[in-house]
């Protein structure tokens, strides 16, 4: 009697997982043994049980092919094994899902967006090995990505704020690289073009901005392309910070149009023509050359 009784605890050990986790019951006869097996793995894995569930049955209900579907929880999976946020991976999947985009684009699409999260957190780690803070490095870098930021103009952020952070704590440095990373986002989803972003948020590197004073200019220059053209007072911010013009003096205006140049041109509250390539202050310069596109 007690081994039978040891028996069947175990039976029921092993058995009870595939009986407890709700699958079953939330897929019913909609998902084949298959999809239904990548269902669980989503959840031990890590994702909450009624978001794996729900992601496959919002496949489901659009009509995937099971491979595409099957791609799409391994997707997943893979994203979890690397330690990458996982929600906007599948956000984007319900997205494609509800804007009824074609299925093998929407695992495209899932693909892009884990490719963007790797590939900032791997350019996180240069700057941090604690992972609460490459994290929050990470998000802020990816959204840069998202943004059109270039590869290229990425890693020369990040190569500056090594070099930055060498003369603060560590604390200080993780707290400024997030601070760059968010300025240059704002930039960036104004259109102020890649190269010319970096070169601006660069140079107040070089002139010792720290994240307090990083945030003031970010919030500065904010409220001045409200007004502006948001390339235009990029180009204005570097020149005046080139110049080495205190924050609190970034006054940006856009002048009457110059008749005798005839193009139209702006003229900047700032002085004259802008300098894009920011001459140093004792720190290194990594050229500003092509850039990497492609991932987005």
């Amino acid at each position: 009697m007690k081994t039978f009784a040891i028996a069947f605890a175990v039976v029921f050990f092993i058995v009870s997982p595939a009986l407890g986790d709700g699958v079953d019951e939330g897929l019913s006869n909609m998902a084949t043994t298959e999809l239904k097996t990548g269902t669980r793995n989503m959840i031990r894995a890590g994702i909450d049980t009624d978001d794996a569930i729900g992601m496959t049955q919002a496949m489901l209900k659009s009509h995937f092919r099971q491979e595409h579907a099957v791609k799409a929880q391994e997707i997943i999976v893979r994203a979890l094994k690397e330690g990458l946020p996982v929600e906007p991976i599948m956000n984007k999947a319900h997205e494609g899902i509800a804007k009824r985009v074609q299925h093998e684009n929407i695992i495209r699409a899932m693909e892009k967006v884990m490719s963007r999260y790797a590939f900032a957190y791997e350019q996180a780690g240069r700057l941090t090995q604690k992972e609460a803070q490459r994290n929050r490095i990470m998000d802020q870098m990816a959204e840069c990505v998202t943004a059109y930021m270039a590869d290229f103009d990425i890693d020369r952020l990040v190569y500056q704020l090594q070099y930055r952070g060498r003369e603060m704590s560590k604390d200080e440095a993780v707290g400024l690289a997030i601070e760059t990373f968010r300025a240059t986002k704002d930039m960036a989803r104004l259109h102020v073009k890649s190269k010319k972003a970096t070169d601006l948020v660069i140079e107040a590197l070089k002139r010792h901005y720290g994240t307090e004073k990083m945030a003031k200019m970010r919030q500065s220059f904010m409220n001045h392309a409200g007004k502006n053209s948001p390339n235009t007072v990029a180009e204005g911010y570097l020149e005046a910070i080139t110049k080495g013009k205190r924050l609190e003096n970034l006054g940006f205006s856009i002048g009457p149009v110059n008749s005798s140049v005839g193009s139209g041109r702006e003229s900047v509250g700032t002085g004259g023509g802008s300098s894009l390539g920011g001459g140093g202050s004792g720190s290194p310069g990594k050229g500003a050359g092509g850039s990497r596109g492609g991932r987005r």
